[in-house]
């Protein structure tokens, strides 16, 4: 799994970033483009999208509007086995960012000689979600 390190330049998880991130300028641009030549169906399908999944943020619904212009329910792979639900062999998931939090931080003390040990995001990582039309009921629970 690729993850995307915020103080990292010049690694191979920079290089996801840049492709998350220029796939969300690519959707934004799009975007904008159709709505200045007057087309709203555009606008129509991305409100519909933000609706959908208001829960994520704009960015990954963005991409998930560009991956999966139809999806209704989005969930990651054992989600779906915790609602007793699997994901049918061979399907291509929807690449999203995931937020990393620590918990401890690493960083030196401050200069009051204390240090934070609260939760801090230290990067991104693509994660993969399945629409529902994706999955199929499997009728057992999870662990059997």
């Amino acid at each position: 799994m690729a993850t995307l390190a915020i103080d990292q330049p010049q690694t191979p998880s920079a290089t996801v970033k840049s492709k998350m991130r220029q796939a969300i300028e690519e959707s934004t641009a799009a975007l904008v483009a159709q709505l200045q030549s007057g087309k709203s169906e555009a606008l129509t399908q991305y409100l519909t999208t933000m609706a959908r999944f208001h829960s994520y943020s704009f960015g990954n619904q963005l991409l998930i509007a560009r991956q999966s212009p139809d999806a209704s329910r989005v969930a990651g792979f054992q989600k779906w086995l915790e609602l007793k639900r699997y994901v049918r062999k061979g399907q291509k998931g929807i690449a999203i960012l995931a937020p990393m939090i620590v918990k401890g931080s690493r960083e030196p003390k401050n200069t009051d000689g204390t240090s934070e040990s609260g939760p801090r995001l230290v990067g991104f990582k693509v994660v993969y979600v399945f629409d529902i039309r994706f999955t199929a009921f499997c009728g057992w629970a999870v662990g059997h």
